[in-house]
């Protein structure tokens, strides 16, 4: 693509299964929102390093593999809600988005969060992982020393098991009220005796191993 000024492209809900390659490095937003793109493969966008957004959402993706993202210093959205992605999040994916400020991750497969996934994103405001696969997260992956402008964290509609190792995400919710949305949503799918109940019904004394 031979424009060197274009710094929008729109190519949402064609029929693109792969990311284009030689777009000019002026981009500044890429949506390829609703295609049927399904890996987005290493150093996907490593030139377009002007990147600040990139919609994928309502797509077929399933696969992010490592350092997908790597590169993009001036990103500050990323939407890939509403996908397949089965993908464990890894710290070496995001790594070095000081930037970004907000990631929309929910309605997809993601079942593990690597601790300190997220250590790179200084200037984040939001993440949305609400409606994925999640049973337990590390203390790490919602740091807010790491992370002090998160003001918005979506984590409803996953499968929570409420046990000992999770014990300090309820009293996150308790300590950053502000920051943990709609508590009374976060349901617990376990263990048995707290089955169906929510966040706002449980103590911390409730999350222990036995």
């Amino acid at each position: 693509m031979e424009n060197k000024k274009l710094t929008l492209l729109s190519a949402r809900f064609n029929l693109l299964d792969q990311i284009l390659p030689n777009l000019p490095v002026s981009l500044q937003d890429l949506d390829y929102a609703g295609n049927k793109i399904k890996v987005i493969p290493e150093y996907a966008f490593k030139s377009l390093p002007n990147l600040k957004g990139i919609a994928l959402w309502m797509g077929r993706v399933e696969v992010l593999e490592e350092n997908a993202f790597s590169g993009l210093t001036n990103l500050q959205y990323l939407d890939m809600s509403s996908n397949n992605i089965t993908s464990n999040i890894t710290k070496t994916m995001f790594a070095g988005l000081t930037n970004l400020k907000s990631l929309v991750m929910y309605l997809n497969n993601v079942s593990y969060i690597e601790p300190s996934s997220f250590s790179s994103f200084k200037n984040v405001t939001e993440i949305w992982l609400a409606d994925n696969e999640l049973k337990t997260l590390n203390p790490t992956v919602f740091d807010v020393k790491m992370m002090p402008h998160l003001s918005e964290v979506y984590i409803d509609g996953n499968p929570w098991y409420c046990d000992c190792h999770l014990k300090w995400l309820k009293q996150m919710s308790e300590r950053h009220y502000s920051i943990i949305q709609d508590v009374h949503l976060i349901v617990c799918n376990g263990p048995e005796r707290l089955k169906n109940k929510s966040f706002d019904q449980l103590s911390a004394d409730d999350f222990v191993c036995k």
